[in-house]
């Protein structure tokens, strides 16, 4: 969930790394539908749904295949978009993300943290600053909680939890026949590192770059290596590929 005004601002935990990534790249961030500068329009209520918005966003933007950046929820959307459209990605990056939603999550948690949500927004979203930022301090975490609840209703959120919890895509990872790089922090909170270890044991010739850090998110200071670990590999495979 995101609002494009506030991540441009800075307003957003996100904005440093982007900051970072457009020294180097042109970069294109779109609000999935009810949330965000899109917040009118209809929620993607299953990941299928999902993919069609993200292949419809970059259809519209680009000429020719792009690199793809993914993280969070969006790993198995860009997975299935890479296999359904290949035509459109040269590299896909994932960050702190995941294959499989049922064995990344438990079950029981992944229903609480949902209900949680939809039943009050407000303890839902402090509930998932903690998570992502369990180092950062209260008002970090304060302001984050307070975006998130400007970004979409309780409604719309829960019910992009409830398809991040459910995506299922680890038998598409075979398929993917593009150079991939695997980012994840090893004390990941908000997404266990072991989603990181799925795409790296599914996907043919991944690089896998293990990363110390109790945080989902760069660190502070960190956002430049994090680029940096980025640019290599495209820059690298490009020219392999060449």
């Amino acid at each position: 969930m995101s609002k494009l005004d506030l991540l441009s601002s800075g307003l957003d935990m996100r904005t440093p790394m982007w900051a970072e990534l457009v020294k180097r790249y042109e970069i294109v961030i779109f609000d999935r539908a009810g949330t965000g500068l899109s917040r009118a329009a209809p929620v993607a209520s299953d990941l299928d749904e999902s993919v069609s918005e993200m292949i419809s966003v970059m259809s519209e933007c680009f000429d020719g295949p792009v690199p793809v950046l993914a993280g969070s929820a969006a790993g198995p959307i860009a997975v299935k978009a890479a296999v359904e459209r290949p035509d459109l990605i040269t590299h896909l990056v994932f960050h702190g993300t995941y294959a499989s939603g049922p064995t990344t999550f438990p079950r029981d948690v992944a229903n609480s943290l949902v209900a949680l949500v939809r039943a009050g927004w407000g303890m839902g979203s402090d509930l998932l600053a903690n998570l992502l930022f369990p180092s950062a301090s209260s008002e970090i975490k304060e302001a984050w909680s307070q975006t998130q609840r400007e970004f979409t209703d309780a409604e719309t959120a829960a019910i992009l939890m409830r398809q991040m919890y459910d995506a299922e895509v680890t038998e598409l990872l075979g398929q993917l026949d593009l150079p991939c790089l695997i980012i994840h922090y090893r004390q990941d909170k908000a997404i266990p590192f072991w989603g990181g270890e799925q795409l790296a044991r599914g996907i043919p010739g991944a690089r896998f770059v293990p990363l110390e850090g109790r945080t989902h998110y760069p660190l502070p200071g960190d956002e430049a290596r994090v680029a940096d670990i980025v640019e290599e590999f495209t820059t690298e495979t490009s020219l392999t590929a060449k």
